[in-house]
């Protein structure tokens, strides 16, 4: 998580598996501001047994404080309809300024101590000579891509030995030096939540990480994705890693995290254990509607913005070594203003937030066209002509929640024409995803993550009735 610093006091850290909750962060911060909605946390979490259910929302157990209909009703401006080209009044800077900062970011973070000083790129004669194939899971594409929000993958053979998976368990034991933190989760929820350690605070398994990323991890990241520039091995950029332990002692419930994106273009996770150790456990996947159990010491591989969750265990240990990387080839814009938003917000500088969110939006959308015309240029034509796009399954336009957080700023600014302009795209979106839920037959994990039991799109279904009998 990056912390709550201006930019001018130092450079920001963020957790690799935080991307999906700025959203709500900024949500939280923005209704305190506003004096509006009480404190509360998104409470969603992977199912830990039984058959999949409509959704993962709608299988998990809320934790934590829930919103009311009241409250959302308030946050939202009253006043006549404005036209949907209403845009916000920015005050603060540029959009173009805002992409020239977010490169600057994403290039110190590639090469950022202590995982930019590894040898990224080896000869061939000196990689792994045994690399293991990959196998894509689910209904993604034909052909795997770094990009597709449900392209997952899992290795057919380990990619790391039992030997190397025993040793980083016992160093980090040794250590004992385990936390829990999980970005904008409450105290309640955290007590549920696993533990970890970095590998940076590790010396053994760092030294090890830095010998077999270059010969082995990144040529096999690379082989899963052959075709893409992005995610060739001396592009891609490591700049988290952590194991993590989920340790179920009965006190407090299934250990699990909640459903949510990553902030990272690709996400490697490697058990550490045998899953005959623990019971349930694995990470849930919501493209498949389940949880995805590899044997110890295979590769589980996924874009950053596929939603996820670790599903609960509930007896045993788990142990998993969890790798975050960039592509110097990649700025996700979007997320970046994003994060950078609910920063901004939670430290009440609700002006500067609100341009980010616009930025945010506007990044969105353009990359939404770039990929459009990607598919209208040939690339990726078997799937042009099946009439299926990357991530059509749980596709609406990336960040369009956001619209709701928007309009609740400009109306405690005092631009209620603009508040009810952000409202209305708003409500767009969760027709959107009505439509697409009703086409998929589960939930999108964006509104389910938002109130858990009590869904966002129901609370704002009651808002959108009153709204109609003014």
């Amino acid at each position: 998580m990056r912390s709550a610093m201006p930019l001018a006091q130092g450079r920001r850290q963020h957790s690799g598996s935080s991307g999906s909750f700025f959203v709500w962060a900024g949500l939280l911060a923005a209704t305190r501001l506003c004096k509006q909605l009480p404190c509360w946390a998104p409470p969603i979490v992977a199912p830990t047994s039984g058959q999949r259910s409509r959704s993962a929302g709608n299988s998990a157990a809320a934790v934590g404080e829930e919103p009311t209909v009241g409250a959302w009703v308030q946050s939202f401006g009253r006043g006549e309809k404005a036209d949907l080209e209403d845009n916000v009044t920015l005050l603060t800077r540029t959009f173009e300024a805002g992409i020239a900062e977010n490169a600057l970011e994403h290039g110190r973070e590639c090469n950022a101590a202590p995982f930019g000083s590894f040898r990224r790129v080896v000869p061939h004669k000196d990689r792994h000579g045994n690399l293991p194939k990959w196998q894509q899971l689910g209904s993604g594409a034909a052909r795997a891509s770094p990009f597709d929000v449900e392209s997952v993958l899992v290795s057919g053979g380990p990619l790391l030995s039992l030997d190397e998976c025993s040793a980083i368990v016992e160093e980090a034991e040794a250590a004992n030096t385990w936390v829990k933190s999980f970005p904008h989760a409450s105290k309640d929820r955290e007590a549920t939540m696993p533990d970890r350690i970095r590998v940076d605070a590790l010396p053994a398994t760092l030294s090890w990480l830095s010998e077999a990323i270059g010969r082995r991890l990144y040529p096999a990241i690379e082989s899963a994705f052959p075709e893409r520039q992005q995610s060739c091995a001396h592009n891609l950029r490591l700049y988290q890693a952590s194991v993590l332990r989920y340790r179920a002692d009965g006190t407090v419930g299934p250990i699990s995290t909640p459903v949510h994106q990553d902030f990272s273009f690709l996400t490697l996770t490697v058990p550490l254990n045998s899953p005959s150790e623990y019971q349930h456990g694995g990470t849930w996947i919501e493209p498949l509607g389940n949880a995805v159990r590899p044997e110890r010491g295979h590769g589980l591989l996924h874009s950053g913005r596929v939603w996820h969750g670790g599903h609960g265990v509930s007896g045993g240990t788990r142990y998993a070594l969890a790798l975050f990387f960039h592509s110097s080839k990649h700025v996700d814009h979007g997320k970046r203003f994003e994060e950078r938003a609910s920063s901004q917000i939670i430290q009440g500088r609700a002006q500067e937030g609100a341009d980010e969110l616009a930025f945010s939006l506007r990044a969105y959308a353009e990359e939404e066209e770039q990929r459009s015309g990607e598919l209208d240029a040939g690339q990726g034509e078997a799937r042009r002509r099946s009439g299926v796009g990357e991530g059509q399954m749980l596709g609406y336009r990336q960040g369009q929640l956001l619209w709701g957080i928007l309009a609740i700023l400009q109306n405690r600014m005092g631009r209620s024409d603009q508040g009810v302009a952000c409202e209305l795209r708003f409500r767009e979106a969760l027709a959107m995803m009505r439509r697409l839920e009703g086409e998929s037959g589960r939930a999108h994990p964006a509104m389910a993550g938002a109130a858990g039991e009590r869904r966002f799109g129901d609370l704002v279904r009651d808002h959108v009735q009153t709204s109609s009998r003014r």
